[in-house]
């Protein structure tokens, strides 16, 4: 489970956020393969979020308000292994 804080959802209109796991070095994700959970007072908790091998995942957020996408970007993660 990760809990992400999304500074400004209520000013720009944001109620969900999407999360892409992927292991770019391997050219494989998990299981599921998008997660989604709504804001809740400008937080959201996203599972469930696998990183089950070790190496370099990198995690693409999806920012939406309703259907409409506002935007996205990614974090990379290296997870011991």
């Amino acid at each position: 489970t990760w809990t992400v804080q999304v500074e400004g959802a209520g000013e720009l209109g944001i109620d969900r956020v999407s999360a892409r796991p992927l292991m770019p070095d391997h050219g494989h994700g998990t299981l599921p393969a998008v997660v989604e959970g709504e804001v809740i007072e400008e937080n959201v908790m996203l599972e469930p979020l696998n990183l089950y091998m070790g190496g370099i995942w990198e995690i693409e957020f999806g920012l939406y308000a309703g259907e409409e996408p506002m935007g996205n970007f990614s974090v990379f993660v290296y997870v011991e292994g």
